[in-house]
């Protein structure tokens, strides 16, 4: 996750903004960010599988974030999976 840049200010009817280069301007910050005092609830996702997928009965379904830090598939924050079959 990036941080958020820095807002505009206006000086003397002039909208201005900082101009930085992209390592100053792409602040990686952990997720969820640990000084953030706002409550990370969790956000409910719906993915519908296309016709082209084959799946059995017998396959066990996982979904995972790529951890850049780790250079790794993570599934930390992936909660309640349901895979309703039928509906795809």
């Amino acid at each position: 996750m990036f941080g958020y840049p820095e807002p505009p200010r206006m000086i003397q009817r002039w909208t201005m903004r900082k101009i930085q280069s992209i390592e100053d301007s792409l602040r990686v910050i952990p997720y969820p960010d640990p000084q953030s005092t706002v409550n990370t609830d969790q956000v409910p996702a719906v993915y519908k599988l296309p016709d082209y997928v084959f799946i059995t009965e017998n396959d066990e379904v996982k979904i995972g974030v790529w951890d850049e830090e780790q250079q790794q598939w993570s599934s930390d924050y992936i909660d309640d999976l349901v895979l309703d079959k039928a509906a795809r």
